[in-house]
């Protein structure tokens, strides 16, 4: 009977509190943009068809509706657009474009390279209108004010310098972990 007793205290005590790891973390990549044509849904290279001439993305594993900025590195130059369709596309790469965002992000075709950040909703808010009281208004008359000074910080006084980007990809069949460990640390260096 004392087991017993002790066997229920131990496994109510074992319960998991999971309440606080509810939080999820917004999706952030950096890969390959896979550029789309009409002949990848004829040769069921994707799942899904693309019309070239609008703005429409699609990921293999985020929801339709979804809000994601992708970002050109080389440029800066970005665009925010909903996932339009939840669709299969080779694994190496990380998004499906159309050609008119490519042409819109100035996407280089031969090295597609781009940043994908998810969107949060709700992330930002706007603060009511402020009321100003007759005290408050009353304090500039009585500050001493004797220099005003204003500089432009806008402008950039450095010129950034394109560095030419190297990607280095290693197919392998690796039997033992140890190996791949050994690969990634000797290619780290460079």
């Amino acid at each position: 009977m004392k087991f017993k007793i002790l066997l229920i205290i131990l496994l109510s005590s074992c319960v998991a509190n999971n309440s606080s790891h509810n939080a999820k973390s917004s999706y952030m990549s950096k890969g390959f943009a896979y550029v789309y044509s009409d002949l990848d849904f004829i040769n069921k290279i994707t799942t899904k068809k693309f019309n070239n001439n609008e703005l429409l993305i699609g990921h293999s594993f985020l929801k339709r509706g979804t809000v994601i900025k992708v970002v050109n590195p080389s440029n800066n130059k970005f665009i925010k657009l909903k996932i339009t369709k939840k669709t299969k596309y080779p694994d190496f790469y990380t998004v499906l474009i159309t050609k008119k965002i490519a042409n819109k992000l100035e996407i280089n075709e031969d090295i597609p390279f781009v940043e994908i950040y998810e969107l949060k909703k709700n992330k930002f808010f706007v603060a009511d209108r402020a009321e100003t009281f007759k005290e408050e208004k009353m304090v500039y008359n009585k500050a001493p004010i004797t220099n005003v000074k204003i500089d432009n910080i806008s402008t950039n006084q450095y010129k950034k310098v394109k560095k030419l980007k190297i990607f280095s990809i290693f197919i392998a069949i690796l039997y033992k972990r140890d190996s791949a460990m050994n690969l990634t640390k000797k290619n780290i260096k460079y």
